[in-house]
């Protein structure tokens, strides 16, 4: 799909759906997309290496397939990954590119960075959006988190 058709789809979404219900579908939407890219787009071999893994190797081989595909999702965007991948962060990311009045433009990265995680490396690892350029931060950070109890109710 074209950057532009991208940005022009987030925009729609996010006129059309409260703010809430707009990030609510913008994460399923992420959550879909990594599944389909877990499923279809990463070779059954490397799913079985990352698998085989201790976590931390795992997790800086996700990382580092992820750094090198960063075009297919950010665009024109820039993706900076720490390298134990306990954050990253989006510079120019297109969900953050019209102003859309909510707070943090980054659910739908949020979705699937999560899924992604979750389904090839670590289960019970939820991500949540630190700072978004949408607030005026230089660029929008994601970190990572052991999921609690709590936090799935």
């Amino acid at each position: 799909m074209p950057e532009s058709w991208f940005v022009q789809t987030l925009g729609g979404v996010r006129a059309l759906l409260a703010p809430e219900d707009a990030e609510v579908l913008l994460f399923e939407a992420g959550r879909r997309t990594a599944l389909y890219v877990a499923r279809v787009r990463i070779p059954r071999l490397a799913r079985l290496g990352l698998s085989g893994l201790p976590r931390g190797l795992a997790l800086r081989a996700l990382a580092g397939a992820i750094r090198r595909h960063a075009w297919t999702f950010v665009g024109g965007g820039e993706c900076r990954i720490d390298p134990a991948f306990r954050s990253f962060e989006l510079k120019n990311a297109p969900t953050c590119r019209l102003a859309c009045g909510c707070s943090r433009g980054g659910s739908y990265y949020s979705g699937a960075f999560q899924t992604l995680i979750t389904a090839l490396v670590c289960p019970g690892i939820e991500i949540a959006e630190t700072a978004c350029e949408l607030e005026g931060a230089p660029s929008c950070r994601f970190e990572l988190h052991p999921s609690t109890p709590s936090a799935k109710n």
